[in-house]
């Protein structure tokens, strides 16, 4: 345990201890008393400085390279910094709400607004649930996501339409109890109905003895965004 510094001058015991006595201060932390006898919110031992009190104390530790305020552990560096150095060094994504630019924040930072209309993802080979992979690049502005798809025929479901028609007489005939697909070698297209099939059996086109397949869909392309909230993505560049 080391010596009591109550009741001694700031100076006075700098002096005698360090100077004339040969005395050290030791491990433990020892307050410093102002010139009155006053206990200040000031202690000190051989590698370590605490001033403050209560919630409110800078500790600055030697032994363990540490430095913290108001018990906020913050890390060491060789060089001076400051703090949004080391949280935010330059290439970091800062989120934002609000479109401030950081720089007003983070004086002396050169901040600039990326990926707007862009989902963030993380850089590397990512696997869906259906074992499909990606390879993610940093930086790379994709051109495979789409806000709206129109689907092609080939990413169309593989499917089958029911069959209707008329007879020769003009009579109407219900669904058929057999399918007829779309690999019907001829693709003839019914008069006046884009996309329609005519499958004649006897009758004139258009009138009795017409059978056909008809045309569904408006081939409208869907929305292929997720819901989302919209932030500010900033990326310091110095």
């Amino acid at each position: 345990m080391s010596a009591s510094l109550e009741n001694q001058f700031i100076s006075d015991r700098y002096t005698s201890l360090l100077h004339l006595s040969g005395s050290s201060i030791t491990a433990d932390l020892d307050s410093v008393f102002d010139g009155l006898g006053n206990a200040a919110p000031i202690q000190i031992s051989d590698s370590r400085v605490v001033i403050g009190a209560g919630s409110s104390i800078i500790d600055v530790d030697e032994n363990e390279n540490t430095v913290s305020i108001n018990n906020i552990l913050l890390p060491t560096v060789s060089t001076a910094t400051t703090l949004f150095d080391v949280i935010f060094p330059v290439d970091s994504i800062y989120l934002t709400a609000t479109n401030t630019n950081p720089s007003n924040t983070f004086v002396g930072t050169v901040w600039e607004l990326v990926s707007e209309g862009r989902y963030l993802a993380g850089v590397g080979v990512g696997t869906d649930k259906n074992g499909d992979q990606e390879t993610i690049r940093e930086g790379d502005l994709d051109n495979i996501g789409e806000y709206n798809h129109t689907l092609t025929q080939p990413e169309m479901p593989k499917h089958k339409h029911g069959f209707s028609g008329g007879d020769d007489r003009g009579d109407t005939q219900g669904l058929s109890p057999f399918l007829i697909t779309r690999d019907d070698p001829e693709q003839r297209i019914l008069p006046g109905e884009p996309g329609n099939q005519d499958f004649q059996s006897g009758g004139s086109s258009g009138s009795d003895g017409e059978t056909g397949i008809f045309a569904a869909g408006g081939s409208q392309s869907h929305n292929n965004t997720p819901p989302y909230f919209g932030v500010y993505v900033w990326k310091r560049t110095l």
